[in-house]
């Protein structure tokens, strides 16, 4: 899509003007690109991202649920207001994410002040995707999209990572 395009390129248009210390750059992990594709046209943004800002965290995409997230809790919900976090699981989910996640890594590494921020531990622990926290916080507000509570839920956890990964220090990734 050429609107597409003319978008990214008028953002980093303006984020090069601003020359701002911290990039944040979040990506979806659903399109259908090639592992030569992701990493190059990857590191194509990256290269411009590097040369304009003092740090740049690279979000890969989180995992689809697989199901209606909202939907399964509550069909699953007991009278004392309490679900068993199993019944809106799913295993499997991360497969998808792996190899995309890899390609970023690849592309990042050209760049010593690009890196990768994987937040998909905290998304699916141990690999398990849930509907719903064990503390009650819905984690999905469909089947791939988080909730705003969730994500503010883990803002401390983030806020820790992000600086860790600005001073240079071992962050999230792939543990």
């Amino acid at each position: 899509y050429e609107v597409c395009t003319e978008w990214r390129n008028a953002v980093l248009d303006e984020v090069e003007s601003q020359r701002p210390d911290v990039v944040i750059v979040g990506n979806s992990a659903t399109y259908d690109f090639n592992a030569v594709q992701w990493i190059e046209g990857s590191a194509r943004i990256f290269e411009r991202l590097s040369k304009a800002a003092s740090y740049v965290l690279v979000i890969p995409g989180t995992p689809a649920l697989g199901f209606d997230g909202p939907g399964c809790v509550a069909r699953n919900i007991n009278n004392n207001v309490q679900i068993n976090t199993e019944l809106c699981s799913s295993t499997n989910q991360m497969q998808d994410i792996y190899p995309i996640t890899s390609y970023l890594q690849q592309a990042v590494d050209r760049y010593e002040n690009v890196h990768v921020l994987d937040l998909n531990q905290l998304v699916c622990p141990d690999e398990i995707c849930r509907a719903i926290t064990e503390d009650g916080v819905v984690v999905f507000r469909d089947g791939q999209h988080l909730t705003d509570s969730f994500v503010r839920y883990l803002a401390p956890k983030i806020r820790s990572l992000m600086g860790a990964a600005t001073k240079g220090d071992v962050f999230l990734e792939n543990q």
